[in-house]
C-alpha cells in the first residue's frame, strides 16, 4: 500500500501504525494466512512541500498462502 497520510494528533507513529494495519489487511484479503503475515517493507517519505504536516508511506506485508497452511479462508479454496 502506498498513500499519503496527513499527520494528526496521533503523529508520525499513528500514521505508521495505520499504514502497517492496512498492509496486513491487504495481504489477508489477497489470501495470506493471518497468522503468518508480517510487514516486510516500510518506507517513510516526509512531504515538506505541503501546507499541513504529511508523509507518504509505502508498506508491504506478506505471509504464507492460506490454502498452503490448510486454512480455506478464500472462496473456492480447499485445504490440501
Amino acid at each position: 500500500m502506498d498513500r499519503i497520510f496527513r499527520l494528526g494528533p496521533e503523529g508520525w507513529q499513528g500514521a505508521l501504525d495505520q499504514a502497517s494495519n492496512e498492509a496486513v489487511e491487504h495481504a489477508v484479503a489477497a489470501g495470506a494466512d493471518p497468522g503468518t503475515v508480517a510487514i516486510v517493507e516500510l518506507a517513510e517519505i516526509p512531504l515538506a512541500y505541503l501546507t499541513s504536516p504529511s508523509v507518504r508511506i509505502r508498506a508491504k506485508a506478506a505471509g504464507a498462502a492460506a490454502w498452503a497452511s490448510g486454512r480455506p479462508d478464500r472462496p473456492g479454496r480447499t485445504g490440501r
